[in-house]
């Protein structure tokens, strides 16, 4: 009896440690992050002469197509709606859902997943560094539209523009992370929970 409560507590306090551990590496992204988005304040035109310059390296090889693909999306007004209620909803409850039901069942999965948004962050942020970027809705001579701010003030709630990059369109890890977790997904099926440790 005493020793199964010994272990039981050993098994909290390694589950405990594991747990800070994913917190201070959390913890250190969000610091580095804020440290790579304080460099691009004082630098927004050169991130929009990069946005230009992408614009015309597109028009260059014919591969100008997004203000196209946009508007057949807002032609139909429920798949803007739609798309626009995705993009802010549904990417930190996915991240979050996601990477916790592989910590807690699929802890081998979860540590692959979690190395792999660690590595595609930190080469982001050098990105972020040395190329900002201008976002497309910013781009609105180029016929660009802000269908999420046009159609919702939520995205101001849920990721403020005083914690978010502006100018962080280059790569889109909204879009590689949320990918990620799609890969992720088939994860989900699988019985069992890994003896894994998350290290």
């Amino acid at each position: 009896m005493v020793a199964e409560s010994q272990e039981a507590v050993a098994g909290l306090s390694r589950h405990a440690r594991q747990m800070v551990r994913e917190l201070a590496v959390i913890a250190g992204g969000i610091v580095l992050y804020f440290g790579v988005r304080g460099l691009i304040t004082t630098r927004i035109d050169v991130a929009y002469r990069n946005a230009e310059s992408i614009v015309g390296l597109e028009r260059s090889t014919g591969t100008f197509v997004e203000p196209r693909l946009q508007q057949v999306v807002i032609d139909r007004g429920w798949l803007a709606e739609v798309a626009g209620y995705v993009y802010i909803y549904g990417h930190w409850p996915v991240l979050l859902i996601t990477l916790v039901w592989l910590l807690i069942r699929h802890r081998e999965a979860y540590r692959r997943f979690r190395n792999a948004m660690l590595l595609s962050g930190g080469a982001g942020l050098v990105i972020f560094a040395l190329f900002p970027v201008a976002p497309p809705r910013f781009l609105t001579a180029y016929g660009f539209v802000d269908t999420v701010t046009e159609r919702t003030s939520a995205y101001r709630v849920l990721q403020p523009p005083a914690f978010v990059n502006q100018y962080a369109a280059v790569p889109s890890l909204h879009f590689g992370w949320n990918l990620l977790m799609g890969i992720a997904a088939p994860v989900w099926g699988r019985t069992g929970r890994s003896g894994c440790s998350a290290g």
